[in-house]
């Protein structure tokens, strides 16, 4: 019988490009700052959204190579998507009413 893949390594990875993804979008959007535009800003957003999707190729990832288990990365879904649908939802104010 083979032991199965352990999921403990690409748990930490997803949640780590979550948090970052997540405190990028947060400084991106003066949440931290306090100012209204700095230096970099435009930097930042790219490097959540960037992020964000790496977290999604995890995820896709760790889905197909441990199958029911890699089910457990969607603990960082909220973290990783909360700036980029924020941006979504006020790109596209028609969506959201």
């Amino acid at each position: 019988m083979d032991r199965a893949k352990p999921l403990q390594p690409l748990l930490h990875l997803s949640l780590v490009m979550a948090a970052l993804s997540f405190f990028a979008g947060l400084i991106a959007l003066s949440g931290v700052t306090g100012t209204t535009r700095f230096p970099g800003q435009d930097l930042l957003l790219a490097v959540s959204f960037g992020l964000s999707i790496a977290w999604a190729m995890s995820l896709v990832v760790g889905v197909v190579t441990r199958r029911w288990r890699g089910l457990w990365l969607l603990i960082g879904l909220p973290l990783a998507l909360a700036y980029p649908s924020v941006i979504l939802a006020l790109a596209l104010p028609g969506i959201i009413r």
